[in-house]
């Protein structure tokens, strides 16, 4: 170390150390609770994680190869649950639920 360098005092090194320490526990806490309140609404409503186009498309391409194969059950069932999935979104989307700044 050069000799015109003054080491920082062990107070202001504490000072740091104790806020990197709140931030990190702040962080920390945060997304715990974001991962605990995803987790509660994942386990009302199971399709959740469904809901996305990118993976209705992949499962709609599924069932087309399962169609192929000749698995028509296999194919039915995925074709059903990925139009009931895309009417549910859809009026999800197009539906107010009362409290949220609607008249009803």
């Amino acid at each position: 170390m050069p000799a015109d360098v003054v080491p920082a005092s062990p107070g202001r090194a504490r000072r740091v150390a104790l806020l990197l320490l709140g931030a990190a526990l702040v962080l920390g806490a945060g997304g715990a609770m974001w991962f605990f309140q995803f987790a509660s609404q994942v386990r009302r409503d199971p399709a959740l994680i469904y809901r996305e186009p990118a993976t209705l498309e992949k499962l709609l391409q599924r069932a087309n190869d399962a169609e192929r194969a000749g698995d028509r059950a296999t194919a039915i069932t995925t074709y059903r649950f990925v139009m009931w999935e895309r009417g549910a979104l859809t009026s999800r989307r197009t539906s107010r639920r009362p409290g949220r700044g609607s008249a009803v």
